[in-house]
């Protein structure tokens, strides 16, 4: 069986995914990656909030999953996130 892959980054899909206005969970991003594998989401996230993202978190259940997503309409500005793929 072929594993699939990303297409780019870990961090370049959550950014597309978030853009997209789509919430995300670690588990999402584990079964991208193939479902064998995924960086850490919330490494991720704490990365995209020091570059400010305005990303906004919610927990639910048990085990405290976190969803992660930013509002409709924002886009990247400032001069460090004009390089970022969309």
């Amino acid at each position: 069986m072929r594993r699939r892959r990303l297409e780019g980054t870990q961090r370049q899909w959550v950014e597309k995914e978030l853009l997209a206005g789509k919430k995300i969970t670690h588990v999402d991003l584990i079964k991208a990656a193939g479902g064998d594998r995924g960086w850490r989401l919330g490494a991720i996230i704490r990365e995209l909030v020091l570059d400010n993202w305005p990303i906004r978190r919610v927990y639910s259940g048990l085990r405290r999953i976190a969803t992660y997503w930013i509002d409709k309409g924002w886009q990247p500005g400032g001069p460090v996130q004009q390089e970022l793929a969309l």
